[in-house]
């Protein structure tokens, strides 16, 4: 059983790794954690690497050093260990899809020829079956195409580009084969549709008119001027002064600059002994506080007039909306020139009163248009309202026009052809065929399986298929040249999806497990991302696979109350996964009862950087990940010990943007079900648009790139940005923000 790895070197992302005190040696179950591109398949290649006893070609200059209790295993390959494993390049060097087929798989090696006869006889009647079957495929082949070309025909007359083809033109026949008048038009309701569902004149959403006052204000403005104009200032006068306002105001200057002087600054005569008693008495306290409140009310008056920009221009409206936006414009602009005119009236009023401030005056040249200005705008606004309703509707009144169009040709076409009544009866027709040819295929191949013993391999291969889909869907069948061909159902498999490709490459090497009478328990089984692709119905399937395939429970034999134990029926077991899925079922299974925690062992692979080297360490694993089985923890845990104490070093630079990222994605989809893309759903968690648009940024510009091409960044923009994020989330669910912090907090 290998312990521990003593050093991997010049293999690709291991560019220096050596072993230290801190990773705890490998057990009998050992399951390794580590996201995508982090160095999970490569380590798995250093243990293929010893199963095959030849470098990987792609490094020749790979050290590496293995080690068991009893000895060392290193790339000179002087000794290897009987050891298995499952990977990428496993699946390249087995599985050739591109050719359909794959090699034999030899287990038994018995030859066995059995029922020539019979063979001969269920072929000749599936051949005339199969005769059969391609009249009824031909004549069907020639409906599909008479509806192909009806799609097309649909596709050319709406403009619809390639989104309407003969799979929607049979739905939508399926929906109104009914009622098929129902849906046929009139003429002149076709042409009306066309129009509709071929424009194109979408215009941009108009925003309201807002004035930057309250109008309503104006009338106690009005007010507040009149009490201006209505005081007069308490002095003592003199009439040559009230007679010449400009030496009125030079005077007054003047005052100001000789205060507490006995000597003229303007001629050097001393100063009249009560020139400026006198000049106080005219001057005085009320009359400054009456030119005071004039200035104020001044200022107040200068900034209510109403400041707008130029108003929309004629283009921006539709065209039938245009007269309604002509008549309404030069209104508005009228009432808004009458209203600020009514300002400036003001305004003269109160300068007027500056230099008559010893008099009583009324307001002159006053309109108050406030009411028709309030109509003006509400019109105005009104048809910006048109406007934008129409709008908002032009793709559903446009989507509407396009699918009456859509049941009219199909209802016409369904009305001609009889397509989906012919149709039903061919498919019927075709299956009982096909069931019949089936039959005679199974019994064939059945068959053959007995006439050549080397599909026993492609038995064992099945029987794990059909464990993984539940169900005989796709299966191995023999050829002529003793290689094996995929099938799905009758035909040859092909477009596999990439989960089927997974579950056929591990029921492949589970059954090459046991080739040429190999003893699994001797064995070293390595199984690196199973379920990379997999839908979670076949992530369970393969999970039991593999529980059942390498473990088992059996009574504890030191035990007198007779309870079980867990079993490794291999020798020793690595699984390396970036799926959390199927890492949180591993984890369970290693947490049963009858599981010794001395007999399993749990790692993280890390992609590290430092000012030297991009590469990746094997470290113990995180309690978090291994605690909560949620990689959504960890990655908080990592954005909060960044938060609480930002630091300038890779572990968090260099994976900061993709963390964020995968943090707050998981988030939304959980929290807001979102299905949206991120950078369409993060402002539901961040409503601020400036900080919305700089997080997006941030996560767009970083964590796209190659990961081997991501630089450094600045330690201040990633502390703000983490701190935008961690305060959205405490904002959004405070409760959920604390749950989070408290599970890192118990962890540490």
């Amino acid at each position: 059983m290998i312990t521990k790895i003593n050093k991997i070197k010049n293999f690709g992302v291991f560019k220096n790794f050596e072993n230290d005190v801190t990773i705890p040696e490998f057990k009998e179950f050992n399951l390794i954690y580590g996201w995508n591109y982090s160095g999970k398949t490569m380590l798995s290649r250093v243990f293929r690497c010893l199963e095959k006893g030849e470098k990987h070609p792609d490094y020749p200059s790979a050290e590496f050093e293995l080690e068991t209790p009893e000895t060392k295993y290193d790339n000179n390959f002087l000794t290897k260990p009987n050891i298995r494993v499952f990977n990428s390049d496993f699946i390249k060097e087995n599985l050739k899809w591109d050719a359909e087929n794959i090699e034999p798989i030899l287990i038994l090696g018995e030859e066995n020829i059995k029922l020539q006869t019979e063979l001969r006889e269920k072929e000749e009647i599936s051949a005339k079956d199969k005769e059969e079957l391609e009249k009824l495929q031909k004549e069907q082949k020639q409906k599909n195409k008479a509806a192909t070309d009806k799609a097309r025909e649909i596709t050319n007359i709406l403009n619809l580009g390639r989104s309407f083809n003969i799979d929607k033109l049979k739905r939508t026949i399926e929906k109104i084969k009914n009622d098929l008048d129902k849906y046929i038009l009139i003429p002149d309701d076709i042409d009306k549709h066309k129009t509709q569902a071929l424009s194109t004149e979408q215009k941009p959403r108009i925003d309201q008119i807002t004035f930057n006052i309250d109008i309503e204000n104006l009338e106690i403005l009005k007010e507040k001027v009149e009490e201006k104009l209505h005081r007069q200032a308490v002095s003592k006068k003199i009439e040559k002064l009230l007679k010449n306002p400009q030496i009125s105001n030079w005077v007054e200057t003047g005052k100001k600059l000789h205060e507490n002087k006995t000597v003229c600054e303007f001629c050097g005569n001393p100063l009249p002994i009560d020139l400026l008693p006198k000049l106080n008495e005219y001057f005085s306290k009320d009359y400054e506080l009456l030119k005071d409140d004039i200035e104020k009310l001044l200022k107040e008056l200068n900034a209510f007039k109403i400041n707008l920009n130029p108003l929309q221009i004629e283009i921006a409206f539709y065209t039938d909306i245009r007269p309604e936006f002509k008549q309404a414009k030069p209104v508005l602009e009228k009432e808004i020139r009458n209203f600020n005119n009514a300002v400036d009236s003001l305004i003269g009023n109160l300068k007027t009163k500056q230099e008559k401030p010893f008099d009583k005056l009324e307001v002159t040249q006053f309109v108050n248009n406030t009411k028709e200005l309030e109509k003006a705008l509400a019109d105005f606004n009104a048809i910006i309202s048109k406007n934008n309703d129409r709008t908002d509707n032009f793709e559903r009144e446009k989507d509407a026009a396009i699918e009456k169009l859509k049941k009219h040709f199909a209802a016409e076409f369904e009305k001609d052809e009889k397509y989906s009544e012919r149709q039903t009866q061919l498919e019927n027709e075709q299956t009982n065929i096909e069931k019949d040819i089936a039959i005679q295929k199974k019994e064939i191949s059945k068959i053959k399986e007995q006439l050549d013993e080397s599909t026993k391999g492609a038995e064992k291969v099945n029987e794990y298929l059909k464990i993984f889909f539940e169900k005989d869907d796709i299966k191995i069948e023999a050829t002529d040249d003793k290689k094996f061909k995929l099938v799905r159902g009758t035909e040859t498999a092909k477009n596999l999806s990439e989960g089927e490709k997974t579950a056929i490459s591990f029921a492949y090497f589970a059954a090459k497990l046991e080739e040429q009478d190999n003893n699994i328990a001797d064995t070293i089984v390595y199984i690196d991302d199973p379920v990379s692709s997999l839908d979670s119905n076949h992530l369970f399937n393969i999970y039991s696979f593999i529980k059942n395939m390498f473990y088992e429970c059996k009574r504890d034999p030191q035990d007198n109350k007779n309870e079980y134990i867990g079993e490794c029926k291999c020798k020793q077991l690595f699984i390396s996964t970036h799926n959390i899925e199927f890492y949180s079922l591993v984890c369970d299974w290693f947490n049963e009862k009858q599981f010794k925690k001395e007999m399993q062992s749990y790692y993280l692979i890390k992609r590290i950087k430092n000012s030297y080297l991009d590469e990746s360490k094997l470290t113990e694993s995180d309690g978090l990940i291994k605690k909560y089985k949620s990689e959504y923890v960890y990655l908080f845990s990592l954005i909060n010990e960044f938060h609480n104490e930002p630091k300038d070093t890779f572990k968090y630079l260099y994976y900061l943007p993709n963390v964020l990222r995968r943090f707050v994605e998981t988030y939304l989809k959980f929290k807001h079900l979102s299905h949206k893309n991120i950078m369409e759903s993060i402002k539901i968690l961040i409503p601020d648009k400036i900080k919305c648009e700089r997080v997006k940024k941030f996560m767009n510009s970083h964590s796209h790139g190659s990961i081997n091409l991501i630089a450094f960044l600045d330690l201040s923009e990633c502390a703000y940005i983490v701190n935008i994020i961690i305060e959205a989330v405490k904002e959004n669910d405070k409760t959920h923000y604390d749950s989070l912090v408290e599970a890192v907090k118990d962890h540490k």
